[in-house]
């Protein structure tokens, strides 16, 4: 992939792929991981409301009535100071009609949208979503979701990650749980490496697959793909994607096909036999020099 501009400390990074298929930001003065990552969110203090929708950096994506029509819509800001109201959440992301017909009573209407948010718990960044998760679908059935990011449980301050591993015993890579609600507020909780939970940002409008797998008599709605959208009113927007290049029942690192006897999991015996005690972000790294030195041999 190309060069970008990272959207936390203003510097240079290039997207690099790793053997797994997937993409981490790259430090290219160095040749190392760029380490810096989005804000952690910790649990919320009682205070007085420092924040107003008006505020450029604000990101929410919050259901609610139109100020005008009295329809169900949904309302977006999308921390680069625009805001919008859709029909529905999902392509082609349809703009309600009202929000272009009264444009000069926009900075008004958006009062009522504060005091909304205030009444849900919204700190400035993350009130909690007021939907039960969806009951686990069969197994290796696929779900595509087109909403906003919810929860992203990556981003607290203190993550629980999600053990998957192939083995009884040993580290499992890290993965964590992020939560999509799409437009009848309906939410799914997709299970996603730690790399690409930490690029989707709180209320970001996204598109996501997965597949239902059982793994020690539990439900897991794995993470196969997503394309975060970010909404510009004079263009189309940037975007962000991730896909896993290698399917389910293969493993994350190697893309070796796993054994029907083998208990499904993220990893194989000997990717993590290797990786040990090094997370999933150090391995990957290791496994890209190691590649490197190769290549230059």
């Amino acid at each position: 992939m190309g060069w970008s501009t990272c959207k936390y400390c203003g510097e240079k990074i290039r997207w690099a792929q790793m053997p797994a298929g997937n993409y981490l930001p790259w430090d290219p003065e160095n040749g190392e991981l760029h380490e810096c990552v989005p804000y952690e969110r910790s649990d919320p203090s009682p205070q007085t409301r420092e924040w107003t929708i008006a505020d450029p950096d604000l990101s929410v994506t919050y259901p609610t009535s139109c100020w005008w029509c009295g329809e169900e819509v949904f309302f977006h800001s999308n921390g680069s100071g625009d805001c919008v109201l859709f029909d529905k959440l999902g392509w082609p992301w349809q703009v309600h009609a009202c929000w272009e017909e009264h444009v000069a009573e926009r900075s008004s209407a958006l009062s009522a949208i504060d005091a909304e948010l205030e009444t849900a718990g919204f700190d400035g960044r993350f009130y909690q979503p007021r939907s039960e998760l969806v009951p686990p679908g069969c197994g290796g059935s696929e779900v595509i979701v087109e909403g906003f990011v919810a929860d992203n449980h990556a981003l607290y301050s203190q993550p629980q990650q999600i053990d998957l591993s192939v083995l009884d015993q040993g580290n499992s890579p890290a993965f964590f749980s992020v939560d999509v609600a799409d437009s009848s507020e309906r939410l799914f909780r997709f299970i996603i490496p730690q790399e690409a939970a930490k690029r989707l940002d709180d209320y970001g409008l996204v598109r996501m697959k997965g597949v239902w797998q059982f793994y020690q008599d539990r439900s897991y709605l794995i993470a196969t793909s997503y394309r975060q959208q970010l909404y510009s009113p004079r263009s189309v927007g940037e975007s962000i994607s991730w896909q896993r290049r290698t399917p389910l029942g293969t493993c994350y690192y190697c893309g070796c096909q796993f054994s029907k006897s083998t208990i499904w999991g993220p990893e194989c015996e000997k990717c993590s036999t290797a990786r040990g005690a090094l997370t999933s972000r150090e391995f990957l790294v290791l496994c890209r020099r190691v590649a490197a030195y190769r290549g230059s041999k």
